[in-house]
């Protein structure tokens, strides 16, 4: 399951969380802790969606119908690396604000004694929760530094290659003088 659907089956637990009667139940303090942060989890839940989605949408496309050759494809995958590290800062948010608002959400439907009962076993689960995930982060991870770029270094003659299909379309023979195959260079000099 991606953060798409994970991200989705949280905003719908905030979205039922948002239409609890709670008025008249619990201070005013409690209420708008609770609504603010269903609400944060919510919208970051959304932004983690939207990001997604377009990303997987747009980003393909970019890299295989780009303009640019083998540069739309290197634009493609830095642009869709750095939204899949906005998107996990995202889904992360989400997911504490989903956990407060939980917290919160024990004060305003049951007593006193009941809701610190429960927000101290909510309270050893998001431990475990925070450490494996940790671990898993850590393990898993990799950095910048030791990551493979996915770019085709030793095709770097390729670069300035105009699409040919453009190429073609701007030339009445075919060919285009400027930058298509006809200047290119590729070591064969027999």
């Amino acid at each position: 399951m991606g953060l798409n659907s994970t991200g989705l089956c949280l905003i719908g637990f905030c979205y039922g969380g948002l239409s609890l009667e709670i008025e008249r139940k619990v201070s005013h303090l409690t209420q708008f802790g609770y609504l603010s942060t269903t609400t944060g989890g919510m919208a970051f839940g959304l932004l983690c969606i939207i990001i997604a989605s377009l990303s997987s949408m747009l980003g393909p496309g970019l890299a295989l119908r780009g303009g640019e050759g083998a540069l739309s494809m290197h634009k493609a995958v830095d642009s869709m690396k750095q939204e899949s590290k906005t998107c996990f800062t995202f889904f992360i948010l989400q997911l504490l604000f989903f956990h407060m608002s939980s917290f919160l959400l024990m004060w305003v439907l049951y007593e006193r004694q009941v809701a610190i009962v429960i927000n101290v076993i909510l309270g050893i689960f998001l431990i475990l929760f925070i450490k494996n995930g940790h671990e898993i982060y850590s393990a898993l991870h990799v950095k910048d530094d030791e990551a493979v770029t996915g770019k085709f270094t030793n095709f770097n003659k390729f670069d300035q290659i105009d699409d040919l299909d453009q190429s073609s379309a701007r030339s009445p023979k075919g060919g285009n003088k400027s930058g298509g195959l006809d200047n290119l260079n590729l070591g064969n000099d027999n």
